[in-house]
């Protein structure tokens, strides 16, 4: 998943500089007490200015609000002639402002969701980039919501929903097959029916020609796909083609077939299959 360019982007418009917010995903959350505004911003690497741009984003999204609810106030203040006036139970200072008292804002909330094999090594909040470490309650405090995939405990990631548990398990261990086997089979209930956004997700994110050996019938379900299943059997065959790889190079030296059958701990007719070139990898 490629890093996008999501900072608020300023172009000229007829003299004037407007400013147009970029986000990757956007979401309203309406609670009993609470309604926000959430932001997902993807990085797949490092991005040293990551506070500034999650900064600015979210108050894009306030002034854009802020906007709104002027426009709102200057519409319900003008009458059928096109003049304002000022409402009786409004001061003169909110008509001023366009702006009420009683006016409110949505919460801006921006996730940043790390990709990256390596850490993340850099600001984490606004006032990491402040010249001089000033970092005080006369500065903007914005600290990231940052989620560092490959950093997450087995417990963090089982925490989420069926999908994202599989895209995060598997992108953690992704270069350490064996620990994504022992992963999955320590939660196959998780594992043994996705659907078929965890695959998506996971081509999208590692570019591995081998997931879409998954998707296919012998591994679908009637909600998705037994992920578990398939990426054990993945698995078993990257390592079948390793034995095979190293008899054949062995069988070059000389060894006679009965000892490689040993050393790669495979049956004599099979190291015969393979130098033959009769078979392929066992199943």
């Amino acid at each position: 998943m490629a890093a996008k360019n999501n900072a608020a982007r300023k172009k000229k418009a007829g003299g004037h500089t407007s400013i147009v917010q970029y986000r990757d995903v956007v979401k309203s959350a309406a609670g009993s007490r609470l309604l926000a505004m959430l932001g997902i911003e993807n990085q797949s690497s490092f991005d040293p200015s990551m506070p500034y741009r999650v900064t600015e984003l979210d108050f894009v999204n306030y002034a854009r609000q802020v906007q709104i609810i002027r426009e709102k106030h200057r519409k319900e203040w003008t009458d059928e002639d096109g003049h304002i006036h000022k409402p009786a139970d409004v001061s003169d200072e909110e008509y001023m402002a366009m702006f009420l008292k009683t006016d409110r804002l949505l919460k801006c909330v921006t996730l940043v969701v790390y990709w990256d094999d390596e850490p993340w090594d850099g600001p984490t909040k606004l006032s990491d980039l402040f010249a001089g470490g000033m970092d005080g309650d006369h500065t903007i405090q914005m600290k990231l919501n940052l989620l560092d995939v490959c950093r997450m405990t087995d417990d963090e990631i089982l925490s989420y929903t069926s999908e994202l548990r599989t895209v995060f398990g598997f992108k953690k261990y992704a270069k350490d097959k064996e620990k994504l086997r022992a992963f999955i089979d320590n939660n196959k209930e998780y594992f043994s029916s996705v659907s078929d956004t965890a695959p998506n997700a996971l081509d999208e994110l590692t570019h591995s020609p081998e997931l879409q050996k998954i998707r296919v019938p012998r591994y679908q379900t009637e909600g998705g796909f037994n992920v578990c299943l398939g990426i054990k059997e993945m698995i078993q065959d990257s390592k079948m083609e390793g034995k095979k790889e190293m008899a054949l190079s062995l069988a070059q030296m000389g060894l006679s077939p009965e000892k490689i059958a040993k050393a790669a701990k495979v049956s004599v007719s099979l190291v015969q299959g393979w130098i033959a070139g009769s078979v392929g990898p066992a199943k």
